[in-house]
């Protein structure tokens, strides 16, 4: 699925970087990008999600793990 914001992001960066994920989450777009030379070296990403609490049902967080 292509994604507008992605591309806009993608431009912004310019073309040292790779796209290596990208990921909707709900209202959230999520892209991890990579410099090309250290590109490859990108085994795994692990894109996590954890909703705010009842008491703070507007709060959450999103985290990415690259390993290599």
């Amino acid at each position: 699925m292509r994604n507008h914001w992605f591309d806009v992001v993608q431009a912004a960066v310019g073309p040292g970087y790779r796209v290596v994920q990208t990921v909707n989450l709900l209202q959230m777009r999520l892209i991890v990008l990579a410099a090309e030379p250290l590109a490859h070296l990108v085994r795994e990403v692990r894109v996590g999600f954890q909703a705010g609490s009842s008491a703070r049902p507007h709060l959450s967080s999103t985290w990415v793990a690259l390993t290599r």
